[in-house]
């Protein structure tokens, strides 16, 4: 494994990938054992921003996450360039245009052909075929949260996501993945039922996602502190009632604790060692955010970098050195 690098900023990501067996170790020395099944990747919305955190990190990256709007187009030469190197993609639309003009769910759910957001769909479906390679699709990823409440509700999610999984796959899309993504409390709160009510179903699903945050008094001074097992678990749960889906953490991060240095360091130590075990196999993703470089991110005043301190960037450079993820 490398030794430390030179750290700029940027917020990374562990990427989950399910794999099967490794032919050819990274470095290109032939390997017998099984492939881990944990593979790391970083979040990056264009090339400059994946070199910058391979460069951090010391390794190609197994997967990028990047976000578009619906207008935007879905891939550029930045994400060209990460396939290029064998990057998995892992990719959310947002149902808003570029302007911030929100798109109601219900008008994609009603489009017909003829119909511009019916286009947009079409147009869509030619992207992600050419693009040629296998991409991981997340339609409006925390669809229950505040900033999507204008967009609609649970039922009018559900017929959107449904409505646009189908006209790629009438358009003959076959490389894709689409993977549902809530947040943590949606599995928990009121008996997990926000999370039901706006789950497509099995059969327009792939990846089931969770974005899980320890946010210890950091939103709210009452938030206690908890773990990626005790943030995850309901998740866990729902995910072992639809069997044969991938589990995804999309998004993880932990705050500080200013009374207890190191507690973070530990948090995050704990995390990646997680997924290891034999419960948590259907586990395929974990992703760890800031919200760094996502300005829609900017109001969350929050110590969730993994270079907060001292302790939880050691912790981080052992995770990507030791831990058994494989990198591409």
């Amino acid at each position: 494994m490398v030794s430390p690098r030179t750290l700029r900023g940027g917020a990374f990501v562990i990427v989950l990938l399910l794999a099967a067996s490794l032919s050819v170790a990274c470095g290109g020395d032939s390997a017998d054992r099984p492939r881990p099944r944990v593979a790391l990747g970083v979040a990056a919305q264009n090339r400059a921003e994946i070199q910058q955190r391979e460069e951090e990190t010391g390794h190609r990256m197994a997967g990028i996450r990047a976000f578009r709007r619906w207008d935007e187009p879905i891939f550029d030469s930045g994400m060209r360039w990460a396939r290029s190197g064998g990057r998995e993609l892992y990719l959310s639309i947002k149902s808003k245009r570029l302007n911030n003009a929100v798109i109601p769910w219900r008008d994609i759910a009603n489009a017909e052909p003829g119909d511009p957001l019916y286009a947009d769909m079409l147009s869509q479906s030619r992207q992600l075929k050419d693009f040629g390679a296998s991409v991981y699709l997340i339609f409006n990823h925390e669809p229950e949260a505040r900033p999507s409440r204008a967009m609609g509700t649970p039922a009018d999610f559900v017929a959107a996501w449904r409505k646009l999984v189908k006209v790629h796959r009438k358009a003959g899309v076959r490389n894709v993945r689409y993977v549902w993504t809530v947040t943590a409390i949606a599995f928990s709160r009121n008996g997990g039922r926000e999370a039901r009510e706006f789950y497509p179903g099995d059969a327009y699903v792939d990846g089931i996602g969770v974005d899980a945050y320890n946010w210890y008094r950091c939103l709210s001074p009452t938030n206690p502190w908890m773990s990626l097992a005790e943030l995850i678990e309901p998740h866990r749960l729902f995910g072992a009632a639809h069997p044969g889906k991938e589990l995804m953490v999309l998004e993880w991060a932990s705050a500080e604790d200013p009374q207890s240095p190191g507690r973070k360091a530990a948090w995050l130590r704990d995390a990646a060692e997680l997924l290891q075990r034999p419960p948590y196999a259907a586990y395929t993703a974990l992703i760890y955010w800031d919200g760094r470089h996502v300005p829609e991110a900017s109001h969350i005043r929050c110590d969730l970098d993994y270079r907060s301190s001292a302790s939880a960037l050691s912790a981080w450079r052992q995770i990507t050195d030791s831990a058994p993820y494989r990198f591409h």
